[in-house]
């Protein structure tokens, strides 16, 4: 019983001690997160590195806490290329252009 009591009691302390994110508004917009990062380029660099870096945007309708940087592992599709490479409008797969001719 003494055991969950203090692992209940540690998890809340760690909770505790982490800073909640503001709410993303017109008060805040085009600040980044976590705070400290605003007037700090070099710990900016380094959130921005490391992909915690987010910024306040104004996307559809609404404001929302966007990251600053993408992961490229996420980006890529299982057979190595990216999605935007598969789907540019200036390539077209080579059954399109026999027909056409």
């Amino acid at each position: 019983m003494r055991q969950a009591f203090l692992l209940i009691l540690i998890a809340v302390s760690c909770l505790a001690e982490t800073p909640e994110k503001p709410r993303c508004n017109s008060a805040n917009h085009a600040r980044f997160w976590p705070d400290e990062a605003n007037g700090n380029p070099a710990l900016m660099r380094k959130l921005a590195q490391s992909g915690e870096l987010e910024i306040c945007s104004y996307g559809t309708w609404k404001y929302k806490w966007v990251p600053v940087t993408r992961n490229v592992k996420r980006m890529l599709n299982r057979s190595g290329q990216s999605k935007s490479a598969q789907n540019s409008p200036n390539e077209t797969p080579i059954e399109d252009n026999e027909r056409r001719r």
